[in-house]
């Protein structure tokens, strides 16, 4: 495959997001504590991704957490994902904070969409 065709390949794979970030919402709901709320940003919620691109996904969790809890909540949530069909390949970027450090990123962040 040439590098055209493979670029062409990936883009159609971003622009379907919807379809490949269903494992992570079902991940989040299984996984995550309720009042947990998911939002897609960056390039693909601006519609600007090209390519290259990856699709970011934050995850807002309730309350407070230390640094740690954090890290393992991602960590579950992907392995959750990836056993509900979200290819290992696939280019998300999970971006797990309590609230008020997303409360903060979202000051700085362009378009958003909730998702969940």
């Amino acid at each position: 495959m040439d590098w055209d065709a493979l670029m062409a390949r990936q883009f159609r794979r971003i622009a379907q997001w919807r379809r490949y970030v269903e494992p992570v919402l079902e991940a989040v709901r299984r996984e995550a504590p309720r009042g947990t709320r998911v939002y897609l940003v960056g390039s693909v919620a601006e519609g600007t991704f090209t390519a290259e691109s990856d699709v970011d996904l934050l995850v807002v969790v309730p309350g407070e957490w230390g640094s740690r809890e954090l890290r393992g909540l991602r960590r579950r949530l992907l392995e959750r994902a990836w056993e509900l069909g979200l290819p290992w390949d696939y280019p998300v970027d999970l971006i797990v904070l309590d609230e008020p450090r997303a409360e903060v990123f979202l000051r700085s962040a362009g378009r958003r969409l909730r998702l969940l």
